[in-house]
């Protein structure tokens, strides 16, 4: 028993269930996860998609608890829950604060054998299942690896897709949905695994909600064996589409065959190790083979991945390739295979080894960042059979030989036992031109200028940091510490001692705000050059360095500002921030490194233009900023500006727009104040950059003079996206708190809100429906999103507009007052369960000014919420009369 299980109670009730409780007293939260043995793989011809479609339906009523409760109760108090379906398990949770645990306990021990699969309720959620079916056929890779897997298994069920296919969809009855939960939700096919701040009494209570459930006659098991296959199976996909797409597919063994640990070795050797939770160390494959073979190299690839994972089955091993723009899908195959074919010639160095062997254990560690993703990786090995599987995975990989890595791909990776998918694109019809399809309604005339948000200024991390200055706690015991150097950088640091795990995040002032429109994606192609060698490493030689630590590192522009971050173990970080050092400081933007670079960029950009939500996205930026605005501007730039940059502009960029002056620093984890200052003194102190970012004056954005609508027709696609807005505000504005509560009521609280509760639960119209308050430095907007069937646009626009009249003409109701305050101090702690969480925290109180009692404050203001403050500021912000309405998407 590994010391890690040592930490766990495990027993299993009289009536089956297997229970996995750990104590984290320090936690800030609890979740409670419930696993059962059903999935895709359980389901047949005719049935395809009853697992998930039971899933959505456990989420619509019980005898005790009505629509809409389970999404209430949860988020009332401020937690977060969700249930996913896999080809091998379904799975629920809830993320709740400790003393609200027994919420959890009692929604999962009810709808175990409750639910009542109402027939208007399973009618009405056929049309979401179906329309969440044609969002993933809107994407290429979806639709290729759906018909690669059901050529690669001709027997074994894992060949069905998880969404099912459509005409099952269709015609599947109330009564096989009924008949598959009875058969498989019980507790005798089921893992409970409750992790955090437990309390007293807690196995008293799993005994209370779910000892006297009974168990089920024996449950159905899959005895198909999928038969050695005889020879290379290969499927074409041809269809409108951004690029070309290539995937191959081996068959595999399953987790506990004695061969895994060097096939999962394989595949981390080759594209990074792979993250196992919901709390990963970010990508690991900037230094793989993969990526620097057929990505940096060869080019012939945008991008270039391996995937691997443990499942209870024999399964795939895959490769999948984004084509490069230009690039035939003859010469990106050849490549790939030839990069394969080294591995089973060659043995592999005893440093690759040692890299991927170090990354797969920081992933591991990465995967017990917080309560949440500590129960979901022990709960997904016990699907695997064993609920240690993943903590004692790192032992067994280190057994692992080049020799052994060298004979599994011999074995395996053969041709006969491949199947290859091609994405082929069509020509597209073109989408019908913005002028051509706007229409302004009521009054005449366009948007005005703007005083804007980023579109999706949901920026990663926020605010700066330093020593000195001591704020409240955020965490039990803790506090944050903030500091200033004598060169203008903040840091802040909030130390946690329960875990190896630290997070570095920041941020400085050049984000695309700062290019013009001839230069759109500078900003976007400097930040990401910034890995690309420095004075005195190469782009190899620094991905190489940080992920032999087991680390991530990456940089990216936002409209405002460039974050960049890096994650790892504690006793790494000295290197870590020496090279983020090297990175921001020394720079040399190689023109070769820019070539590379652009190619993946426009074939991201091709990528970008063929998603109906990007789209819509665009279409409703184009209409609600004015010309220049620098919330209107997609950060990865247009074809013909990327294509015109060069090396010399990111360097005139960088020489012009970075330096330590307003750079913000944020450090969560196990690291002290005192070592964060003394890091950062060391790698950072010396820099004195002469540039730097000037005070930036945007017009405010005023809303359009009537309601602009526009609809951009793709007809290549199954499903539209629309998007629904209007100016709104900046973050540091005294209203954002009353309509941040207005929107919160609109469309988020519970399944996405009164929207979610009308567009989607009642109506069945959208897989999706609900809206955002975007608020930058600048200004903002606020948007509802959905993904609708094109036959219900017009429909769902209209049910749109009955709530967002209804928010701006009545108050809202005491209940959703009590829920929203509720649900807002209750989620603002558990943002801290991670190091990610809190080091994104951290940097948005600096970032925005909001002051160190930050989290005393926030929770003052909700306490003090009323409806007349979230009503009056839905009528100064929200109109049903002035707005943009953008759609993307085939005409219905």
């Amino acid at each position: 028993m590994t010391s890690d299980a040592a930490a766990w109670t495990h027993y299993t009730l009289p009536n089956g269930l297997r229970v996995l409780l750990r104590d984290v007293p320090a936690a800030p939260a609890a979740t409670v996860w419930v696993w059962y043995g059903v999935g895709s793989k359980h389901e047949g011809p005719g049935i395809t998609g009853a697992s998930h479609w039971v899933e959505h339906m456990l989420f619509k009523g019980t005898q005790t608890l009505k629509k809409g409760d389970v999404f209430r109760l949860v988020s009332e108090v401020g937690g977060y829950n969700n249930g996913f379906t896999s080809h091998d398990y379904t799975t629920y949770y809830e993320t709740l604060p400790p003393e609200h645990l027994e919420i959890g306990l009692r929604i999962e021990s009810d709808r175990m054998v409750n639910a009542l699969f109402d027939p208007e309720e399973t009618s009405s959620e056929r049309t979401v299942i179906i329309s969440e079916r044609e969002g993933a056929e809107n994407n290429p890779q979806y639709l290729l690896d759906e018909e690669l897997r059901a050529s690669a298994f001709r027997a074994h069920p894992y060949r069905w897709s998880v969404l099912g296919w459509k005409g099952d969809l269709q015609g599947m009855t109330r009564e096989d949905l009924y008949g598959h939960y009875l058969r498989y939700y019980a507790p005798n096919n089921a893992t409970l695994v409750v992790a955090g701040r437990l309390g007293d009494g807690i196995q008293e209570k799993v005994e209370r909600y779910f000892g006297g459930i009974d168990r089920v006659g024996a449950v159905p098991t899959v005895r198909t064996v999928e038969p050695p296959q005889l020879g290379e199976r290969r499927v074409l996909v041809s269809r409108p589409g951004p690029t070309a797409y290539l995937s191959v597919a081996y068959h595999a063994p399953d987790a506990h065959h004695p061969d895994f640990p060097a096939l999962a070795l394989l595949d981390a050797l080759l594209s990074g190790a792979q993250a196992i939770s919901f709390s990963s160390g970010g990508w690991m494959g900037r230094s793989a083979r993969l990526h620097r073979s057929l990505v940096r190299e060869q080019q012939v690839a945008a991008s270039a991945t391996s995937g691997f994972y443990p499942s209870p089955e024999p399964n795939l091993f895959n490769f999948s390739l984004t084509v490069r723009d230009g690039v035939k899908l003859e010469a990106a195959e050849r490549a790939l295979l030839q990069e394969i074919d080294r591995l089973r010639q060659d043995l592999a160095t005893q440093e690759e080894l040692l890299k991927a062997q170090i990354q797969m254990k920081a992933q591991v560690s990465f995967g017990r960042d917080g309560v949440t993703s500590l129960a979901y990786a022990t709960g997904y090995s016990s699907i695997l059979g064993d609920w240690q599987y993943l903590s004692d995975l790192p032992e067994r990989l280190a057994t692992v030989t080049a020799e052994d890595v060298r004979r599994v791909a011999q074995t395996y990776l053969v041709r006969e036992n491949r199947s290859i998918g091609w994405f082929e694109p069509t020509p597209a019809a073109p989408g019908i031109a913005a002028e051509a399809s706007s229409r302004v309604l009521a009054a005449a005339g366009a948007p005005g200028p703007a005083a804007a948000a980023v579109p999706g200024l949901v920026t990663p991390f926020a605010g700066p940091v330093v020593a000195c200055a001591t704020g409240a706690p955020v965490a039990a015991g803790t506090q944050i510490h903030r500091g200033v150097l004598d060169n203008g950088i903040t840091f802040l640091v909030q130390q946690r001692t329960e875990s190896p795990t630290v997070v570095v995040r920041g941020s400085l002032r050049a984000g695309s705000a700062r290019e013009s429109e001839e230069e759109a994606g500078l900003a976007s192609l400097t930040a990401r050059l910034l890995m690309m060698g420095t004075e005195s490493r190469s782009a190899d030689e620094l991905a190489d360095g940080v992920e032999s630590l087991g680390s991530s590192m990456g940089f990216s522009a936002g409209a405002e500002q460039v974050y960049f971050a890096t994650k790892g173990i504690t006793d790494c970080l000295d290197s870590l921030v020496s090279t983020l050092a090297d990175c921001l400081r020394r720079p040399t933007f190689p023109e070769l490194e820019l070539e590379r670079l652009r190619g993946e960029v426009l074939t991201e950009i091709q990528e970008r233009d063929d998603s109906t939500r990007s789209a819509a996205d665009r279409l409703f930026r184009d209409h609600l900023y004015p010309e220049g605005h620098p919330y209107r501007r997609d950060r990865l730039g247009r074809t013909e500006t990327v294509a015109a940059l060069r090396s010399e502009d990111a360097r005139r960029f960088y020489g012009t727009y970075y330096s330590p002056e307003g750079m913000i620093l944020t450090f969560a984890g196990n690291v002290s104040p005192e070592a964060a200052r003394e890091l950062l003194e060391r790698h950072f102190g010396g820099w004195r950059a002469a540039g730097g970012a000037g005070p930036l004056s945007v017009s405010p954005v005023v809303p359009p003079r009537g309601v602009v609508r526009e609809q951009f027709e793709m007809p290549h696609k199954s499903q539209c996206d629309l998007v629904l807005g209007l100016p709104a505000l900046e973050r540091k504005d005294p209203d954002y708190y009353s309509l941040d509560f207005a929107n919160l009521v609109l469309g988020q609280l519970g399944l996405y809100g009164r929207l979610g509760r009308s567009v989607r639960d009642e109506k069945g119209m959208a897989y999706y429906c609900h809206s955002n308050l975007y608020a930058g430095l600048w200004g903002g907007h606020w948007a509802v999103s959905a993904g609708v069937s094109p036959a219900n646009v017009d429909r769902a626009v209209e049910a749109i507009l009955e709530e967002l009249r209804r928010i701006v003409e009545q108050p809202i109701s005491e209940e959703e007052l009590s829920q929203g305050r509720g649900s807002q101090l209750g989620s603002i702690p558990l943002r801290l369960e991670t190091a990610d969480g809190l080091a994104g925290y951290l940097h948005d109180i600096e970032y925005y000014d909001l002051g160190l009692d930050y989290l005393e404050q926030r929770m003052r203001i909700a306490r003090e919420m009323t409806a007349e403050k979230a009503l009056a500021a839905a009528r100064k912000y929200l109109s049903t009369d002035r707005y943009v309405l953008a759609v993307a998407g085939p005409v219905g």
